[in-house]
């Protein structure tokens, strides 16, 4: 991939708290079980990054694996820049942007052109990497919460004010607690989460949520498209962003949208608190 460098962290694409084994690939590489980490890797050197709830389990489950136990908050910790500035004196430094959020993207941007160092946003090297026994993407089934028909669209209403209000025409939502509120849907694609991997875009006319149909029971489509709610496949997204972009000024939240996403988006959205 033309890279000196690779930077990684415990997430999947809606930059969920507990993540789906799919994307458990710092604990693939590593060895460590913890919920929160950041990864560094050169071709000459390696760093697992810990807040002090883990200082004493990653050294322990890293015990003799080629990477350095970084204590971050401990006296003189290097930040993951400040880490990488020590190993690097210039070059590329790639990360997958669909694994964090706009706004991690640019800081990191910004801290690496301190250090002398170029950010680079490259498809997640893991895809190619670990390619056996990786589990599945988790599609369980959907239901719904109440049987309360009304909910659903009085949500949709509330949403669409927000949004006239912001002078916004249209809403890209990715974090999984939000789409399970506004369908009143769950599901168990994350243990002990009742929630499913989708999407949405909310505009004045329309709520497309982008996940796998097969996921759901013939009834439940119809009572979805009764609500106003098309379920449309998760290949769809991407294309879809960018041409409703075109033509319709979107809201964005930088922190809760990851840069992947927000970089379909055709003209500057309004940027602000989901």
């Amino acid at each position: 991939r033309r890279l000196d460098a690779w930077i990684g962290r415990i997430v999947d694409p809606h930059l969920s708290e507990y993540v789906p084994e799919h994307w458990q690939s710092v604990a693939w590489l590593t060895g460590f079980m913890g919920s929160t980490a950041r990864l560094c890797v050169t071709q000459g050197a390696a760093a697992l990054l810990v807040d002090s709830r883990y200082w004493e389990q990653a050294e322990a489950e890293l015990d003799g694996a080629p990477f350095e136990v970084v204590r971050l908050g401990a006296p003189d910790a290097p930040s993951q820049e400040a880490w990488l500035s020590q190993h690097l004196a210039r070059g590329r430094v790639g990360l997958a942007p669909e694994l964090w959020s706009e706004s991690d993207v640019r800081r990191i941007r910004t801290s690496l052109a301190d250090c002398g160092l170029e950010l680079a946003l490259v498809p997640d090297l893991f895809d190619d990497v670990w390619t056996e026994g990786r589990p599945a993407r988790p599609q369980t089934a959907v239901t719904p919460m109440t049987q309360d028909s009304s909910a659903v669209a009085d949500r949709l209403a509330r949403v669409r004010e927000v949004l006239r209000d912001r002078a916004c025409e249209a809403l890209c939502l990715h974090s999984l607690d939000d789409i399970a509120w506004l369908t009143d849907c769950r599901a168990a694609d994350i243990e002990f989460n009742p929630v499913f991997l989708a999407s949405m875009i909310v505009t004045d006319n329309e709520a497309l949520l982008y996940t796998e149909a097969s996921r759901f029971t013939p009834e439940l489509l119809g009572a979805l498209a009764a609500q106003g709610i098309e379920v449309r496949a998760p290949e769809s997204l991407a294309g879809d962003i960018s041409a409703l972009s075109r033509d319709l000024v979107f809201m964005a939240d930088p922190d809760r949208l990851s840069s992947s996403i927000f970089g379909l988006l055709e003209r500057a959205p309004v940027e602000a608190l989901s």
